[in-house]
């Protein structure tokens, strides 16, 4: 669980910081779910603990309809999207299986119209469909689906549909490249967001999450000295 919270953290802290820019209108919106699969570098220990994890807890997956969106990563982290609150998202967080409920994070987004974007001539096949290059910023690499605008701000000036992307935090890289791509609209309550979860803010949130942390520690690891 510990190895968890901090994949969880890596995530939180990336993604809510990025935007997007203006909708392609050569492109359709894409309505269903794209679902990834997720691998790990950089972290001692990561691959044996995803791989301890139920496959409930391994999925990542995007889902859009009617203008509204939710990207659910490990199962217990959601964010969602709504195309009429364009500055904002919601992140939800789901602990109550260490018996300390569910979150709701409000939470802005950078819209940062000015990042470099450069759409690369180079393209390969993912799941049958063409996936174009596009590297932001001179180091972030996006593999996508020009022929779909995403109703979801993965990444700052980027708007089409992601195929396989990387988000570097920590240390840490974490690949995600689609393994199944749905275009069956998924039921209005998947992409909305719960009204029972709790509002708090991020910075509350972090505070509860290193708690977490330190009490899953394992006293060893600790560098605590004796009482005199």
């Amino acid at each position: 669980m510990r190895v968890l919270g901090i994949l969880l953290m890596s995530l939180l802290i990336t993604i809510p910081s990025m935007g997007q820019k203006k909708k392609d209108k050569a492109a359709k919106v894409f309505e269903g779910t794209i679902t990834y699969s997720i691998s790990i570098e950089g972290m001692e220990g990561m691959e044996e603990a995803m791989a301890m994890l139920p496959e409930s807890m391994r999925n990542v997956y995007i889902k859009s309809r009617d203008g509204k969106s939710i990207f659910s990563v490990m199962g217990t982290s959601k964010m969602y999207y709504d195309k009429d609150n364009k500055n904002e998202m919601i992140v939800g967080i789901d602990l109550t299986m260490l018996g300390l409920g569910s979150f709701c994070i409000p939470t802005p987004i950078d819209d940062n119209l000015s990042t470099k974007v450069e759409y690369s001539k180079e393209t390969k096949k993912i799941l049958g469909y063409k996936a174009s290059k596009v590297i932001i910023t001179d180091s972030i690499e996006f593999w996508v689906s020009k022929d779909y605008y995403l109703n979801f701000p993965i990444q700052s000036a980027m708007y089409y549909l992601p195929l396989e992307f990387d988000v570097e935090s920590n240390g840490m890289t974490i690949h995600l490249i689609a393994k199944e791509i749905s275009f069956d609209k998924p039921a209005k309550e998947d992409v909305e967001v719960p009204a029972d979860c709790q509002r708090t803010t991020m910075e509350e949130f972090q505070v509860i999450m290193e708690e977490m942390q330190e009490g899953l520690m394992p006293e060893e690891d600790l560098d605590l000295e004796e009482d005199e």
